[in-house]
């Protein structure tokens, strides 16, 4: 017998008043308890193991929580996903076609097919280009009177390459509308009057505007709600990609990906490194980063991007392309003033501070911070000062190093009358700051670079014509 919606809320009204009034047990009661909370994550997950040892405690599996989700019901949603993604990369990704760009819109696939695909998706290769020259072939010119049939050199040097183009690739993706309309762009073309939407012979093939490796990310994404694993290099496509599909969790992933990685140490770090001989190029491109985050409006991308920024100030500060940048930023404040402060300089310089903070805290050095744990820019020049003093003194250590050495040589003529207290001390090595001088010690070149950097900032500014 079937029931009408509005009977069977009538039906469930009545139980549960009969269940509050006691004339029957519910079999199902609400429990918010921790056991059954973690037997409920369990579940979701597939943890066999966990679920075994929340049964064994006695937790109830009749049971529902706050969602009305019984311990079963998400087993089997978790199964059912398992099933979902091992049907999809079996088929989806099994029957992808590979073809010649210029080749792709006249694909015929049928909709009466296997894997029951009612759309094609396709995602475009970059073109590459293979230009192979022919040398240059040396021809005779015959000349009249003296000359006639002496080679004189080439009468036309023969420099037309020959070019071969490798042919452009493009991927098709037969998928399902049912799984794309999760994604608020394809929702809205499939509900619409657009060409895409309309029943034809042949699955209609929609271009997307991302490349195959992007595109694939995407679809693990609809079909399978996972995407732990996006390659670095790609993530800034995945990101306008998802942005452009309006597909917010997977945007969200894809940032947070990128403002994860590059917050390694706090010390001065270059931006590639030498290692066995090669050089080891940087993970991301720090501009891509901080104009995506102002294009797209991603509050993490442009804090990351300012810290990053500023743990490597020394490595971008004189690169033009940092100067452009900082005029970008200041540029984004409509009818700026004189008065109006520059953002990404702002942040920048709070990283900064917090960067050689940091490294003081750590070493104990208190009187570097002001009240409000800000570096003391006093404290500091006075540090920069001292080490300046240490330098001029350290320009007598030769006279002494040559006098210490005299008496070594009188021990060693004479070791019955050596004394032991004679031994040369040890001098420390002075570290080389960022303006090319010597430091006495880490932290006395962490002071120098500090307001070596600060001092590059505002000649940027000065060049720049700009007051923040």
């Amino acid at each position: 017998m079937v029931f009408r919606k509005d009977e069977l809320e009538i039906q469930l009204k009545d139980e549960h008043k009969m269940i509050q009034d006691g004339k029957i047990r519910d079999d199902s009661p609400l429990d918010v308890s921790d056991e059954f909370g973690a037997l409920c994550r369990a579940c979701r997950v597939g943890d066999l193991k966990g679920c075994q040892e929340a049964i064994a405690a006695g937790v109830n599996i009749n049971a529902r929580d706050s969602f009305d989700y019984t311990p079963l019901i998400l087993d089997e949603v978790t199964a059912g996903r398992d099933q979902i993604e091992r049907w999809y990369r079996s088929n989806v990704l099994k029957y992808k076609v590979e073809i010649d760009t210029s080749k792709a819109q006249d694909v015929k696939w049928t909709r009466d097919n296997g894997i029951f695909a009612d759309v094609l998706l396709r995602a475009d290769e970059e073109s590459e280009e293979q230009t192979k020259s022919e040398e240059d072939t040396s021809k005779t010119r015959n000349t009249s009177g003296l000359l006639n049939g002496i080679p004189i050199g080439p009468a036309m040097s023969s420099r037309s390459p020959s070019t071969s183009r490798k042919p452009k690739k493009s991927v098709l993706f037969p998928v399902h509308r049912a799984m794309l309309i999760r994604s608020e762009y394809f929702q809205t073309m499939f509900s619409s009057e657009f060409m895409e939407a309309q029943a034809t012979e042949y699955l209609q093939i929609i271009l997307v505007d991302c490349s195959p490796e992007v595109l694939e990310i995407i679809l693990n994404y609809v079909y399978t709600e996972k995407a732990e694993n996006i390659p670095i290099d790609l993530a800034i496509d995945v990101l306008f990609a998802a942005d452009m599909l309006f597909i917010e969790k997977l945007k969200t992933k894809a940032a947070i990906v990128i403002s994860t990685i590059g917050n390694g140490p706090t010390s001065l770090v270059d931006r590639t490194h030498t290692e066995n001989g090669e050089q080891e190029v940087e993970q991301i491109n720090v501009y891509d980063v901080i104009r995506a985050g102002w294009l797209l409006k991603i509050q993490r991308l442009e804090e990351f991007s300012a810290r990053y920024l500023a743990y490597r100030l020394e490595e971008y500060i004189d690169e033009e392309e940092f100067e452009e940048l900082i005029k970008e930023s200041a540029g984004r404040i409509e009818k700026r003033q004189e008065t109006d402060t520059i953002e990404l300089l702002d942040d920048i310089r709070y990283y900064l501070s917090e960067r050689f903070r940091l490294r003081f805290e750590d070493s104990g050095l208190e009187d570097i911070m002001d009240e409000d744990g800000e570096i003391n820019a006093e404290a500091v020049q006075a540090i920069s000062d001292s080490a300046a003093n240490d330098e001029a003194i350290d320009v007598e250590m030769p006279k002494l190093s040559k006098a210490l050495g005299d008496l070594n040589v009188d021990n060693e003529q004479n070791p019955s009358q050596k004394d032991p207290a004679s031994d040369p001390p040890m001098l420390p090595a002075g570290v080389r700051t960022l303006d090319g001088e010597i430091a006495g010690d880490e932290f006395a070149a962490d002071a120098i670079n500090y307001q070596v950097l600060l001092g590059k900032i505002d000649t940027l500014l000065e060049r720049l014509k700009l007051d923040a």
